[in-house]
């Protein structure tokens, strides 16, 4: 996630890049392409720009050449030089847990997503979800990472920044971020990408509920088993069926 800052735009809402736009929601902030790669930092209100930021994004859109190789990279992750590339180039202290490849539907085109556990620079667990979504015309590497600490503020304004990047050549109505909780893992809540007619489901990311000994995420079990929780700022909390498997 290296790349110089320039000058940061939080005035526009609509951020435009090679192959895809973005509607951000309110408060975002968002820096200028860099020369090089095209690539370009957004950050939701109440986060800060790198390093260190509680909560950041990064849009590389993918040239037509180098995609095949980002194709076998995602397929890769688990492999410990490529893990270890990974930690550098996205300016992480290291990559930890690697979830399994997934294979999905995300914004109406198919996208690859690999989810995983780091350090930042200054120590703090990060949960990241690294996604390559393939359109019909270009193709755009969508990178999250989010505080453990800090998910409950942050994941609901950054995931539907995610919800609303549009590939060119696609016309899918952006859709709502949704919390889901499952009665049989207390211990994780699952976010979701849910598109605008409820007909595709897209698992994102699994956040914890306890960090340590912090409660981070509070769900209590009431008598007769039903259950009582908080809210997750800017999504829709519900009860179901986890679909990422947790290790």
């Amino acid at each position: 996630m290296r790349q110089s800052l320039g000058n940061w735009n939080n005035f526009s809402n609509t951020l435009n890049g090679y192959g895809y736009s973005v509607q951000m929601p309110p408060g975002f902030t968002s820096t200028p392409p860099d020369p090089m790669s095209g690539g370009v930092f957004a950050w939701p209100p109440g986060s800060t720009p790198p390093p260190n930021s509680p909560a950041l994004i990064w849009i590389l859109p993918v040239m037509p050449p180098y995609l095949p190789g980002l194709v076998q990279h995602y397929y890769n992750f688990d492999n410990p030089m490529v893990a270890a590339y990974n930690a550098r180039s996205l300016g992480l202290q290291s990559v930890l847990r690697i979830t399994p490849l997934r294979q999905t539907t995300l914004n109406g085109v198919m996208t690859l997503v690999r989810e995983f556990d780091a350090l930042s620079m200054d120590g703090h667990p990060i949960r990241m979800s690294a996604m390559l979504l393939q359109g019909p015309t270009s193709a755009v590497q969508c990178v999250v990472g989010i505080s453990l600490y800090r998910w409950v503020e942050f994941a609901g304004s950054t995931l539907q920044f995610v919800a609303n990047l549009q590939l060119n050549g696609t016309s899918a109505v952006p859709g709502e971020v949704r919390t889901l909780i499952d009665k049989n893992n207390l211990n994780h809540v699952e976010m979701q990408l849910v598109n605008a007619d409820s007909s595709v489901v897209t698992p994102i990311m699994s956040l914890p509920t306890t960090v340590g000994q912090s409660q981070i995420f509070e769900i209590h079990v009431e008598a007769g088993g039903s259950l009582s929780f908080g809210d997750v700022k800017g999504t829709n909390v519900q009860i179901g069926d986890h679909n990422i498997v947790h290790t």
